[in-house]
This record gives structure tokens, sequence and C-alpha cells, in this order.
């Protein structure tokens, strides 16, 4: 199958270059803006677009011919999209509407990432496909009418995978992630105050990746939760962060959302039934411990190599 991937140089279009690199049978045309950062160059192509480039991104879109497509690219900065309406609704919005009119036009089939916070979390852990939106956010907001471009759509050739919190390491990255976040902060003894209230199911981006893939590849349509199956508070993740790293735990202050005053609300707690993906395609996460030791070990990597 040959595939397109948006967002080829962020943390899940990394990945997900990698899995089909590794996997038969599949072709791969990344883009992304600027140098290709992703570690290996070979085996697949590569594309330097702009994707609010209406031309440039059709002209990619014909060259290469895709018989699939898996939009990462996305504002996902949660803080930014709340002072940054316009963009972020022309990167999550306008862009995610051209791509699928490009699919339906050339009979692609396209998997799109979604997010937790299309939901208020009021309900908590046991979110299914089928529950409603509730967006507290302009970014929750964003990805949900983002969403509805393909639900509101009579073409039935598409997936939304819908994840929570991914975290993972790749080559030069653009913006970190909170597992990152807290390993570089603690080993510079920068004291964290991390939320005692908000509760999430953390995702490993390689897991995420291969949920993704997994879709694209038996083109399953409609909306799947794909995300890391253990609920824990965001800051009993941290401390498993700690155990995990060595760190000194006495820098973690707990504390709670009131007291951060964030920009954008965030929604208190969310957690996904994995029941769907994992009867379509046989998902199954690593358990967070697992994760966090891979992720120690690609860090390990790394240093040895610089």
């Amino acid at each position: 199958m040959k595939i397109l991937i948006t967002g080829a140089n962020g943390l899940l279009g990394q990945k997900l270059v990698e899995l089909c690199l590794q996997t038969q049978n599949v072709e791969v045309l990344a883009l992304a803006r600027g140098e290709n950062r992703n570690i290996i160059k070979q085996g697949y192509a590569y594309a330097d677009v702009n994707l609010l480039d209406s031309v440039a991104l059709e002209k990619a879109f014909v060259d290469f011919k895709p018989e699939a497509i898996i939009h990462t690219a996305a504002i996902t900065n949660v803080d930014y999209c709340e002072s940054h309406k316009a963009e972020c609704d022309q990167l999550n919005i306008e862009v995610t509407q051209f791509l699928w009119n490009l699919c339906k036009k050339y009979n692609v089939f396209m998997t799109h990432l979604s997010t937790d916070f299309i939901f208020d979390g009021k309900k908590g852990t046991q979110y299914t496909e089928e529950d409603d939106p509730n967006p507290l956010s302009y970014y929750g907001k964003s990805k949900l009418a983002s969403e509805q471009i393909f639900t509101n759509d009579d073409k039935k050739h598409w997936a939304i995978a819908r994840t929570i919190l991914v975290y993972g390491l790749v080559n030069k990255m653009s913006r970190s992630n909170i597992a990152l976040w807290v390993v570089e902060s603690l080993k510079n003894n920068k004291p964290l105050k991390i939320v005692t209230d908000q509760f999430r199911s953390p995702t490993l981006a390689e897991d995420l990746a291969k949920g993704c893939l997994q879709l694209t590849l038996s083109q399953s349509q409609g909306i799947y939760n794909v995300s890391g199956d253990e609920y824990i508070s965001v800051y009993d993740f941290v401390m498993e962060i700690v155990n995990v790293f060595n760190l000194d735990a006495s820098l973690v202050e707990a504390t709670d959302s009131k007291k951060l005053a964030q920009p954008a609300n965030r929604p208190p707690s969310t957690g996904f039934v994995l029941d769907k993906i994992k009867n379509k395609t046989g998902y199954e996460p690593l358990k967070i411990k697992q994760g966090l030791e891979l992720l120690k070990a690609q860090l390990e990597a790394e240093t040895q190599v610089k």
C-alpha cells in the first residue's frame, strides 16, 4: 500500500515512517516542513510541503498517487490554540478539509488523528467511541470540528484515531512532551508542580503509530480509541517517570489545576475503552512501566551516540 504521512517530522510522524519501513509492501511519502528530521533517510520519499499551500499539496498527492493518507499534522499546544484561534482553525480544520477533499477526489482512504480533549472529562475513565463530545478548550473544539468533516460526509472511506497524552522520543523534536519534559527538568534539578486532579491514559508514540497503521492497512471505517490502557493521574504518571529514571522525587510538588491557572481548560478525567480497536486489529499497547523503560533505553542510546 502507498501511504502518505503528514507531519512526518513530528513525534507520531517519525514513528510512523519508521514503522512503515519495517512493514512489508508499504511505500511511503513523508510530508513535512523544512529538512527531513528522520534519522533514516532512505527507503521512502520525502517532500518539503507547506500544508497551507493547496497547489503544492495536491501536486504531491497527484505525483505520489497514495492509496491511503495518515494525517498527523496539527497544532496540539492547547494553550497556544486558545490565543491563536485563526491559526488553529487553519491547520486543524481547513487543512483537514482540503486533504479530505483530495481523498474523495482520488479515492484515497484517510486516517485522521483526534484527541480526548473533545470531551469535558465529567464521565471519566470509560469513554467509548459513541459518547457525546463536549470540548472545554478551543483546541478541543477545533479537533471536534475536524472530526465532523468526516462524520457529516456521506463518503465512508476514513478512520478517526482518538488518542490521549502521547509521549516518546524522536530525532530533532520541535516540541517536547510530558515524559521528556519531566526527565529533562528533574535531571537539571528544576522543581515541578504537577496536578493531582487530572487523570489520563498516557500513550506511547510507538503504540499509537501501530494503531494508526493497523487501521490504515485494514481500511477500518469509523472512529477508534487508540491510547494506553492504564488510567492514572498526571501526578502519578510523573512519579512513574521518576521511579523508572531514578530521579529526585522531592523536586515534584503536588498541586491542582486551579493553582496553575492555565489559559485553556482541560478535561479533569479522560480514559478510553479500547475494545473496538482491540477486536478489530488486535491492538495491545504496552503498560506504562514498559513504555517508560523503552523510552529510557532510547534516551541512553541517544546519549551514547552523541
